[in-house]
């Protein structure tokens, strides 16, 4: 690399319902970030790419949005993973290679190939991260746990950023990724709950002394509650995705909006219909709800975790979900489903943690490229977004 030019690093998320880019530039021992894009994910179930050929083209329209941003064109990423697949399994190292801060981000350079040497993990699953034991270091010869995922789902998701023109330069659990954008430092040292809800998939782990220490996934997200909105009002998905954004869990519930639950395109607005909205919103999310929590007590994770619950992802953002959230955990909760310290949308909060990830604990490759060609990219990014949400409500408006 010639002296002086930054290291570029990009992140991709490519999830259920939206796929994220994000590019920054490592500059002054610290991350700048210089463009972000996004698209709808298609050929995505459950977070396991099911068709690759449609999540290459939701890659590849979120990619050209972050380039043209940035001003730049990138040639590789680092991708998280989350999926229905993924299994917590007791392993031993294998390879004094492995000796290293476990429960943190350890990036794997081709994670389907080239992996640190365990045993205890089946032939046809692969390593994305181990947990440390919960007394003693972690080492050679030592027990531990290791976070796996099947080896075709991750095939299928390096194939689909293959196919977009990108090569993959890690792949990170996916909940490691978003603790980093969304928890904060004292809460990753002395402990928290991150509940992620996503579209097909809840994530619960549990963080403390600034490493993962349990974690646990299942396939239950907010498209159950479109479905369960669509069936029961009768309605179509696109429909009541309009209600549940609009939706809350309880008559006092503040919303963002004054809206009734239900819109004119998916029938008459009634006290009954609107009511029976809302029982069916409360029933999937105390199903969630009541997961967390059971995921949370067979964790049995001794001492207590100062930082409560922090809910996550898009089912967060429904009003009154804390709240029915802290009665049935008996812990504290808090929403956040977007980093503070960055002008960037929810969508971009596992993008950008896999930045951090990478920059924090990877040694990435980078590459060179002009300080010409690099934007300051803080107030710019801000700006840009106005922009696009202007052009958002003038359509809007020209609709109606």
């Amino acid at each position: 690399m010639a002296k002086g030019n930054p290291v570029v690093l990009a992140g991709l998320d490519l999830g259920t319902s939206k796929t994220a880019v994000a590019i920054a530039a490592v500059k002054n021992a610290s991350l700048e970030l210089l463009g972000l894009g996004e698209s709808p994910s298609i050929g995505v179930q459950k977070g396991i790419v099911t068709d690759t050929e449609s999540a290459a083209r939701s890659v590849r329209q979120a990619l050209e949005k972050a380039e043209k941003m940035a001003g730049l064109k990138i040639d590789y990423v680092y991708l998280s993973f989350n999926g229905a697949g993924v299994k917590v399994r007791g392993c031993c190292l294998e390879n004094p290679a492995v000796d290293m801060p476990a429960g943190s981000a350890k990036v794997y350079p081709n994670a389907v190939h080239d992996i640190p040497a365990v045993t205890g993990i089946p032939h046809d699953e692969e390593l994305l991260q181990i947990i440390p034991p919960r007394t003693g270091l972690i080492g050679f010869g030592r027990e531990a746990r290791a976070i796996t995922a099947r080896s075709r789902d991750l095939e299928q998701l390096t194939r689909s950023v293959r196919l977009a023109g990108l090569e993959s330069k890690g792949i990170i659990y996916g909940p490691l990724a978003a603790a980093e954008a969304l928890l904060l430092p004292s809460e990753r040292e002395f402990g928290a709950v991150l509940a992620d809800i996503g579209a097909g998939l809840t994530s619960v782990s549990v963080f403390d002394r600034c490493l993962l220490r349990e974690t646990a996934v299942f396939p239950l997200g907010g498209e159950h509650l479109t479905s369960d909105l669509a069936i029961g009002l009768r309605t179509t998905l696109g429909q009541a995705q309009e209600i549940l954004q609009a939706g809350c869990l309880g008559e006092d519930a503040e919303r963002s909006d004054n809206r009734d639950l239900t819109v004119e395109q998916a029938g008459p607005v009634t006290g009954e219909r609107d009511q029976l909205a809302r029982s069916i919103i409360k029933a999937r999310a105390e199903e969630i709800i009541d997961l967390i929590s059971a995921s949370i007590r067979e964790f049995d994770y001794p001492g207590t975790l100062p930082g409560g619950v922090i809910f996550s992802g898009g089912v967060a953002s429904l009003a009154g979900l804390a709240k029915l959230a802290e009665d049935k955990l008996q812990q504290p909760v808090k929403t956040r489903t977007a980093p503070q310290d960055v002008a960037a949308g929810p969508a971009y909060a596992g993008a950008l943690g896999l930045l951090r990830c990478a920059y924090r604990h990877a040694d990435p490759p980078g590459k060179n490229f002009s300080k010409g060609g690099l934007k300051e990219s803080a107030a710019k990014i801000l700006d840009w977004f106005h922009v696009q949400l202007n052009d958002y409500k003038a359509g809007q408006s020209k609709k109606h």
